[in-house]
């Protein structure tokens, strides 16, 4: 994680998290168990939903700035505050697997599946 926010830092890219779909009812605790079931048993280890909590202590630690909903899908938030926010590079990525920001047609972000480091840079 620590790197992981250096390098964004390094590449001027201040990290945001905006945790979305935190809401723990039956429904998203299932829907969530049936997305990660495949992924889980592959890597040999558990990953409860509530580790989120978890990963924003170590972000406040880090001086990372964390928001997040136990009620609402924040999918609109997070494209908003990407899109109406954006830094030095003159863009936002955000950094998500969920294909919903696609459907911002005109937007100020980048949209970002995977990355990788070179150079201490994302």
């Amino acid at each position: 994680i620590k790197k992981f926010i250096y390098n964004c830092r390094n590449s001027n890219y201040e990290p945001i998290f905006i945790f979305d779909g935190i809401r723990l009812t039956n429904e998203t605790i299932n829907k969530w168990n049936s997305r990660r079931k495949e992924n889980t048993i592959k890597m040999n280890c558990t990953n409860l939903p509530f580790s989120n909590f978890m990963l924003y202590e170590v972000l406040l630690m880090l001086d990372v700035k964390c928001f997040f909903s136990l009620e609402a899908d924040c999918d609109h938030t997070i494209a908003s505050y990407a899109n109406y926010n954006y830094g030095m590079n003159n863009k936002s990525l955000i950094l998500s697997k969920d294909r919903d920001y696609y459907r911002y047609i005109k937007r100020n972000f980048e949209i970002v599946t995977d990355f990788k480091y070179k150079n201490n840079r994302i």
